[in-house]
């Protein structure tokens, strides 16, 4: 098999994106009406909005579009897809159950026993709140395999098509009153990212020519998208699977803004120093360790900081710190399929 090409700019992506992780769910983006149930009707975007829905959310559609783009870059066998599939089903259960037992003790794991279908399904697809990314990885990964086999035109049909749903999706949950189909754990969310990203690899030669057109094309898109999203897209249902009255993912305008960002950084010339490295190697364990953390810090904000947007910040870069080391500790107890 080929042999994958070492692409540094993607470092940066891993480091930059796994900080955002932590800040979005320390609520150190803002607040706007958007996250009113009472006032969301009398939105009006604001910088906050941008910050949140626009940087921070960027995160996950990011990791996933970097991971099927890397996935495909050489052939695999389906041996190694198996293989690929249970590390991610071993990073989603050790982290969930680790999670649950921190916060809750025994009792955690108690209550994650399902009693019926339904809640199996959501205990498998929402991962503890935070780990659904690797189900949706998991989901992903597995069309980028299989849509690696097919023609370069059936790709891009699939492609097409598939962003065609992408943007239906938001109308028709609200049509159906079935918030499931947007919220933000459904893998639903990112059927269009292994279409995009097999055919950023066979584009690649075309790409690297036309970089800079492809990235402006990119952001045009992701910055039209965005305007019809915050025009037709709001609905009270989306409070059930996220607490904001517009999708999380269901954005076709993520996906532009991510691969916007991808190419960006495939630029062959771009090297990054030892600190990104280093962030990039450890952005993993960010996003698995810092979610331990999350409910003591917003405790403490609200009970001795009134929530103060600058002690907001000065946590974030704390629990950034504090996961940054026990990933150090943890390398010598666990195994680095798990941390790493």
């Amino acid at each position: 098999m080929k042999k994958i090409p070492q692409i540094e700019g993607i470092d940066y992506l891993r480091a930059i994106m796994s900080v955002f992780v932590v800040t979005w769910h320390m609520d150190a983006g803002g607040r706007s009406l958007i996250f009113s149930k009472d006032e969301y009707m009398n939105h009006l975007f604001v910088f906050s909005d941008f910050m949140n829905f626009h940087v921070l959310l960027l995160a996950v559609p990011t990791f996933i579009l970097i991971s099927n783009y890397i996935f495909s870059l050489k052939e695999h066998n389906l041996e190694y897809l198996k293989r690929r599939l249970g590390r991610l089903f071993l990073l989603f259960s050790f982290w969930m159950i680790v999670q649950r037992v921190w916060v809750s003790g025994s009792d955690g794991i108690i209550e994650m026993l399902p009693d019926s279908l339904s809640s199996l399904m959501l205990l498998i697809f929402k991962g503890g709140g935070i780990y659904y990314f690797f189900i949706c990885l998991m989901v992903t990964l597995t069309g980028a395999y299989y849509i690696a086999k097919c023609r370069t035109s059936v790709v891009i049909a699939g492609f097409i098509l598939s962003l065609i749903c992408l943007f239906m999706t938001p109308a028709l949950a609200k049509m159906l009153a079935f918030y499931p189909l947007c919220a933000y754990w459904s893998p639903s969310n990112f059927i269009p990212y292994p279409f995009a990203a097999v055919l950023l690899v066979r584009l690649s030669d075309q790409i690297s020519r036309l970089r800079i057109k492809v990235f402006i094309a990119a952001v045009m898109l992701a910055l039209i998208f965005s305007f019809i999203e915050w025009k037709i897209d709001i609905g009270e249902i989306f409070f059930r699977g996220g607490g904001y009255a517009i999708p999380a993912y269901a954005r076709v305008s993520m996906l532009f803004s991510a691969i916007a960002l991808l190419v960006i950084v495939l630029n062959p010339k771009i090297t990054s120093p030892k600190v990104i490295k280093f962030m990039s190697v450890h952005s993993l364990a960010l996003y698995c360790i810092h979610g331990f953390f999350l409910v003591y810090a917003k405790d403490i904000l609200s009970i001795h900081f009134n929530s103060s947007m600058l002690w907001r910040y000065f946590f974030v870069a704390l629990i950034i710190a504090c996961s940054y080391l026990i990933s150090l500790a943890l390398r010598y107890y666990i195994k680095e399929e798990i941390i790493r």
